[in-house]
């Protein structure tokens, strides 16, 4: 974990305020040292016990001055809200029947969460906290701390990356055995909150850890429970609350998995463990050896990864802070959380974009999706029937995301609508074209239960959620505004727009409207590009001098859009806007001078070899050539002061193959420079590009990458056919 991105968007650390976690609480200095231990956060103000004069003795003790140690969370909510040096952030880790009461004042006041699980006693309690987190558009996180584990993470990211395959079987378990004690089934006298039902909620043992198990089985496939046939109770004879869960799950893919549960197993410490069976492999974890994870791959030896060890994955190594062989736990992992939440917050406060890889934090409706897994769990039991559904909310934000596609485009066809359909959070539910036989050809060949002969006619579809347009660059302003105001979502193929006031205006649509736009550069959201920014801002290459691309293929056809000016076609806006795109975000700025040379097609008038210039402050340049008049080909060399990177494929990268980067450092160049090659299973970069859009409106986060980059990108665009 690299920097502290919250110092350099705020010039400061988040001012944290804490409600609960005690002295003798083990949780509460929990989540103390988690915010401690990158520095994102610091601690201004508590409130640690119910005895009031106990409390701000403890605070004191924390470091909290002595005017911000308040008597009760009430006091504290209103006592920091109205301060100018007030806390930024609430964290909540009290007995879970205050959870809701807390949470909602603290979102009241302004404040961005964090609450220990589960988010609260109730389904009820749940969606209205999430309710008040969408309408404010607030920082929530739950700490279910066990997504921060390295591996964890890596399972994710492998699963992601098709190294597993199709997901068939899961199985999960989370067993304990701290309640093993059959001499004592129930505690006399006044019951410690976890033992009473409306403190510690319907269930102690699917509260306490099933919402744990559960959330890891969400986060490492990607998958939700659509279907369960549990059994809910007691191991300990005549004690009076769970201590045991067992379900059979039945997944949104049709996978099959087993889960259970308990407190009563004697001997047992705090067994969490997991196992993920695909077509292509096995991934297998248990949090009591957290730096070891098993794949066993269909063909070819069982292999061990290990925290930055061998193909470790970019969302994996943002989460380790040691070299490989030094071992991490318990402690990092729940800081991993916070310190995730912590570049959300500040991202939100400042205007900045946070790192995507920072956006894995568990949000308000992950502890929703818990608190309807135990609801679903327990009515199961009751009813004593298998196959019990888990109700599904009627809003479409609790599903996946319902897609239509605007136009059958060839783009559309062949790789970008199957590779939504692919993703496990989409589901392309609807096609349309001009032609109503047209669509219905296409509707049959993808399997899409519905065809529409007008796109006016798929936008009335209340039963859509979002949109892909892969129509022609000159009709993206018309089609985007007009579903914008249907109040559907936009994925927009690039480039967005044909001028920057277009794009302006279609940004603002949406803005408007209150739905999520995002232009469609696939690319930067596989592996291979994700590491490779990491490298450059990491300093791994020394500070960033040049980046030198090429992007061609040859097309003189003049009836293709992408030769005509009236579609406002040609090398520039086809492939050399991924030119631009890439300079721009490896720079991480905006151009200060721009130089071109244009050749155009006499008779089509659109440009068919375009090469570009692009100053950077610092002194920073990108140079690239694009045609559609050349041989297929594109390369990106990425040249910095210490080393350089190298892409075999940087932009078309085909779903199905290994991908590679090549770091040159040091060595004898350019004879035998030292080289470090780095590579990348198979990944389909439209999927992940799908699934990160569709996260961003179902968890309300804000899309990776947002929309005015296009205006801005669209902005180089038009200085260099100016230039020419």
């Amino acid at each position: 974990m690299d920097g502290n991105p919250v110092i350099e968007m705020l010039g400061r650390p988040l001012r944290l305020a804490v409600i609960g976690g005690g002295p003798g609480s083990f949780i509460g200095e929990t989540h103390r040292s988690a915010a401690r231990l990158d520095g994102r956060y610091e601690l201004v103000a508590a409130v640690v016990s119910s005895d009031r004069s106990r409390s701000r003795a403890a605070a004191v003790a924390m470091g909290v001055a002595e005017e911000r140690a308040y008597a009760d969370a009430f006091a504290l909510i209103a006592g920091e809200a109205v301060r100018t040096d007030g806390a930024d952030v609430v964290a909540i880790m009290t007995p879970n029947d205050t959870h809701h009461t807390y949470a909602m004042a603290a979102l009241e006041a302004g404040f961005d969460v964090i609450v220990d699980k589960p988010i609260a006693n109730t389904l009820a309690q749940g969606l209205e906290i999430l309710d008040r987190v969408e309408s404010t558009g607030l920082v929530f996180c739950v700490t279910h701390n066990y997504t921060g584990y390295p591996l964890v993470r890596q399972a994710k990211a492998m699963v992601e990356a098709g190294q597993v395959g199709e997901i068939r079987l899961v199985q999960v378990e989370y067993v304990q055995g701290g309640k093993a004690d059959e001499t004592d089934p129930s505690p006399t006298g006044e019951l410690p909150w976890r033992y009473d039902p409306v403190r510690g909620g319907p269930s102690l043992v699917l509260g306490d850890i099933g919402t744990h198990a559960h959330n890891l089985v969400r986060f490492v496939t990607g998958l939700e429970v659509a279907e369960l046939a549990a059994e809910v109770g007691t191991i300990v004879p005549g004690r009076m609350v769970h201590d045991y869960a067992g379900a059979l799950l039945r997944f949104s893919n049709g996978a099959r998995g087993n889960f259970w549960v308990t407190q009563a197993a004697a001997g047992v410490e705090n067994c969490l463990r997991i196992r993920v069976s695909g077509t292509r492999g096995t991934l297998e974890w248990m949090q009591e050896q957290p730096t070891v994870l098993v794949f066993r791959p269909i063909e070819g030896p069982v292999e061990l990864r290990t925290p930055n060890g061998p193909g470790t994955l970019p969302l994996a190594a943002r989460a380790t802070r040691v070299v490989a062989g030094h071992p991490e736990g318990f402690h990092e992992a729940f800081a991993n959380i916070y310190s995730d939440a912590a570049e959300a917050i500040a991202a939100r406060r400042s205007g900045d974009s946070p790192d995507p890889l920072a956006l894995h934090y568990p949000t308000a409706r992950d502890g929703v999706l818990g608190l309807r897994f135990v609801e679903a769990a327990i009515q199961s039991t009751k009813a004593g029937e298998p196959g019990h559904h888990v109700p599904e909310d009627q809003r479409s934000d609790m599903n996946n995301l319902r897609w239509g596609v605007i136009s059958t485009a060839n783009i559309g066809m062949s790789k970008v609508t199957p590779a939504i359909q692919k993703a496990p959070n989409c589901d392309v539910v609807a096609i349309a074209s001009r032609d109503a036989h047209r669509a219905a050809v296409a509707a049959a060949h993808l399997g899409i239960s519905t065809s529409y002969g007008s796109y006016e006619a798929l936008l009335a579809d209340g039963d859509i959620d979002a949109v892909y347009i892969p129509l022609p660059n000159d009709l993206h302003a018309e089609w985007v505004i007009k579903a914008a105001a249907a109040g559907k979502h936009v994925l927009c193929e690039k480039p967005l727009a044909v001028s920057t006031a277009q794009a302006s205006s279609m940004v603002a649509a949406c803005r408007d409207a209150g739905v999520k736009l995002a232009e469609a550069f696939m690319y930067r959201h596989h592996p291979s590009w994700v590491e490779a920014v990491r490298l450059v801002r990491s300093g791994e290459i020394g500070e960033l001098q040049a980046v030198q691309s090429w992007f061609s293929y040859f097309n003189d056809d003049p009836s293709d859009i992408r030769n005509r000016v009236v579609n406002h076609g040609g090398a520039l806006m086809d492939v050399g806007c991924y030119n631009i795109n890439a300079s721009r975000m490896l720079f991480n700025s905006e151009p200060i001078r721009i130089e071109s040379v244009v050749r155009r097609d006499p008779e089509m008038g659109i440009d068919i070899v375009t090469s570009g210039l692009l100053e950077f402050a610092g002194g920073g340049q990108a140079t690239f050539t694009c045609s559609t008049r050349a041989e297929d080909d594109q390369r990106v060399h990425i040249v910095g002061s210490k080393g350089r990177i190298e892409f075999e494929i940087p932009f078309n990268i085909p779903p199905d193959v290994e991908t590679r980067i090549h770091v040159m450092s040091g060595g004898n160049p350019p004879v035998e420079p030292g080289k470090v090659t780095v590579t990348f299973p198979p990944a389909d970069q439209y999927t992940i590009q799908a699934q990160l859009f569709a996260r961003s409106v179902l968890e309300e986060i804000q899309v990776p990458v947002g929309p005015e980059d296009a205006i801005a990108n669209m902005a180089v665009i038009e200085a260099i056919l100016r230039s020419d």
